[in-house]
Formats: C-alpha cells, structure tokens, sequence
C-alpha cells in the first residue's frame, strides 16, 4: 500500500497500479436495493427502495437528497402514490406505488447531482372488470342523436374486451331528462364496446350514468344539450 505516509502519498503518482483512497461517506452513485415487482392494475408493485452508494458500494448515511421516481414505458400511464421520498440511513424507501395502464414498465430513479438509475422491468397485468367506461360526450343540438359508446374496465382505466353483461344508461339521480331510444345494449365479448343512439330533448347540462348487474352505477363525463338551431 502507498498511503500511511507522505513519500507513499507522492509516489503514488509514480507507480502503475497505486490508486487514490476514496471517501466512504461520499456518495457518488444511487442504485436500486429492492426492485419493483409484476402486478394488476392499481395493485401495489411491492416496496421499492432506492440506496447512496459511494464509489466501494458501501450505503452512504449521511445524505439528504430525495429520491423521485417516474414510470418508463408506455405514454399516458402514471404512478398512484408517493413517488419522492427522503432517505434514512442512505435509502430512500416507497410503498404502496400502483400503476394504472397494462403494459411493461420500468422505473427511474432520480436525485438532485445524481446520475438517473433504471429498475428491473416488470409487468402491469389487466385487472378484474370492476367499472364501466363510457366515451366523453361534448355539447350537442337537443333532438339531435348523441352516439355513445360504453366498456368495461379494471380499476385502472384498461378495457376488458372479454366480459359479458347488459349495460343501461339512464341519467342521473334528479335529472328529469328523457333519452329516447334504445339505453339498454348487451355487452358481446370482444366487441369494443357497446354503441348507444340516443337523443335527448331537454336543452341543459345533464350527466349520463351507466348501471350493468353487479357493478356499480359510475356517472360518465358531464354533457350538455344545447337548444337545437
């Protein structure tokens, strides 16, 4: 070894092989300690922790810095819950991360004079059909046929193509609206979801809910019916 003294100290310059001591309280790197696991749509994907490591490997305590995490993969999915957090004794933990959209993820980890660090890739699987979906309706004329189209989905948003049922849509409690036509559509496996003509004659906002058999009654995006021209 050539620390211990000065003439070891100024040699090491000189002789091949003789490298410079580091510092083990100086963090130079972050790295995944527990990776992300494979779930269903809005399902926990485990404890994910993220560690400061110095240049040895070894978990540096002392550091302050957050940790944020941020989803790879595909656009428009996001993560449910806490995604920052402050470590403790050099690692940053999160618990209870779900994601939204079926797909292959991984995960980023970022910290303020860190480099960017990439989890393991995991899955997120389509959930069971537990809501319905229905198409955002923008204003329309009264009297004028409205299409809507309603599906079946996961908690997270995802449709599910192979579920079956009856889907009625009725307006809201208190709306006093009539929609004329057929509010009553059987769901066929595969389809991509049920079409509705409907026409409403009553020029106001209103909202449409959506009801099946043994799921429960969800309101659709506000719309309106305006006078017709």
């Amino acid at each position: 070894m050539c620390y211990g003294s000065r003439v070891g100290l100024a040699l090491c310059a000189f002789v091949a092989g003789c490298a410079r001591p580091t510092d083990p309280n100086v963090a130079t790197l972050l790295s995944f300690v527990l990776q992300p696991a494979s779930a269903e749509s809005m399902s926990p994907i485990g404890t994910v922790s993220v560690a400061f490591r110095n240049a040895d490997g070894g978990v540096v305590e002392g550091v302050a810095t957050p940790v944020t995490l941020s989803l790879v993969g595909p656009s428009g999915a996001k993560i449910i819950g806490t995604a920052t957090s402050a470590p403790v004794s050099g690692v940053s933990e999160f618990a209870g991360l779900t994601i939204d959209k079926a797909g292959s993820y991984a995960l980023k980890a970022s910290a303020e004079g860190f480099d960017d660090v990439l989890s393991n890739s995991f899955t997120i699987a389509k959930g069971p059909p537990i809501r319905l979906v229905i198409d955002s309706v923008k204003d329309f004329p009264a009297g004028i046929t409205l299409i809507v189209t309603a599906r079946f989905a996961d908690a997270g948003g995802n449709e599910i193509p192979q579920q079956t049922g009856t889907i009625t849509l009725a307006m809201a409690p208190g709306d006093t609206a009539v929609l004329v036509g057929q509010p009553t559509s059987i769901y066929a496996p595969g389809s991509g979801g049920t079409t509705f003509y409907l026409t409403m004659h009553n020029a106001a906002y209103h909202q449409v809910w959506r009801r099946v058999p043994d799921f429960k009654a969800e309101p659709a995006t506000p719309s309106g019916s305006r006078p017709a021209q």
